[in-house]
């Protein structure tokens, strides 16, 4: 299993993105949360599979996970 820590920016960053989804239409801001729960979880319990992060980030093992219906990527950085 995973430890997760999430970055503070992170946090309100993806506060800000659900409350401008909320805004472009009713419900899309809860499902856009939703959906980061769901990948947070997964990641929790090591289900999902990572792709490399190009440039520096990627050669110091940074990761990434591509959300399908929004524009952002979930990096992770794994500490062993």
């Amino acid at each position: 299993m995973r430890r997760l820590r999430i970055l503070d920016s992170a946090v309100q960053e993806a506060i800000e993105a659900a409350a401008f989804y909320e805004a472009e239409r009713q419900g899309l801001g809860a499902e856009f949360a939703s959906s980061l729960d769901a990948v947070f979880d997964l990641l929790d319990g090591e289900l999902l599979p990572l792709a490399a992060v190009p440039g520096r980030a990627g050669r110091r093992g940074a990761k990434r996970f591509v959300m399908r219906r929004s524009p952002y990527d979930i990096v992770v950085l794994e500490h062993t």
